[in-house]
């Protein structure tokens, strides 16, 4: 989740090509954002861009861990779609366009056109952020809130320095899970467990 203020490409040559920016005088819209994928991997926040820099080798790591095993019991028990940090999902209020690093939609809430371009125009039902070094937790915090604002019914956030996650539901206090205890989907990943100690071996 890492943001970035600028950036640029180079050439074979080695010389810096500066690319275009988003506007910072004025609201961006989801589609504008879609339409200018020069800008690098950005989330929209309130109408305006937030850039985001490449994550760390553990960051990455840790996230497709989470993202092969979360997929490959969703696909064998027909649950819904396991999607990466590429993808975006609309919050209803048109201005805000967010991507966990790994989210689940149910069959429930996946559109019938949920494999056409397109952000999802629907909340995922789980969501997890892996914490950056540079990340502070209660920004974090702030992102898992906001997700459950807009309906989202399970968000793990990874802590990889502490080696464990914080687990926020509607409603309800965040709970913190060690790597000795387990991850479970709940009602939302029936039959879902994970040791959080398989995210750091």
């Amino acid at each position: 989740m890492r943001r970035l203020v600028g950036h640029a490409m180079t050439t074979a040559l080695e010389k810096p090509v500066r690319l275009p920016e988003p506007p910072t005088d004025r609201e961006v819209t989801p589609e504008e954002l879609l339409a200018n994928p020069q800008w690098g991997r950005c989330e929209l926040v309130n109408g305006r861009v937030v850039l985001m820099s490449p994550a760390g080798y553990r960051h990455g790591w840790i996230g497709a861990r989470l993202l092969l095993r979360v997929g490959q019991y969703a696909e064998a028990n027909k649950l819904g779609a396991v999607c990466n940090a590429d993808t975006g999902f609309r919050f209803p209020d048109g201005r805000t366009v967010r991507a966990p690093d790994v989210m689940f939609v149910s069959q429930a809430r996946l559109p019938a056109d949920a494999l056409e371009d397109g952000y999802l125009p629907a909340s995922p039902d789980l969501a997890v952020e892996v914490v950056s070094p540079d990340d502070p937790f209660k920004e974090v915090a702030a992102k898992a809130e906001s997700y459950l604002a807009v309906g989202v019914r399970l968000v793990w956030v990874v802590e990889p320095h502490e080696r464990r996650v914080y687990i926020f539901r509607p409603g309800r206090d965040v709970e913190r899970v060690d790597s000795s205890g387990t991850l479970s989907g709940e009602d939302v990943i029936p039959g879902f467990e994970l040791a959080v100690a398989a995210l750091f071996e």
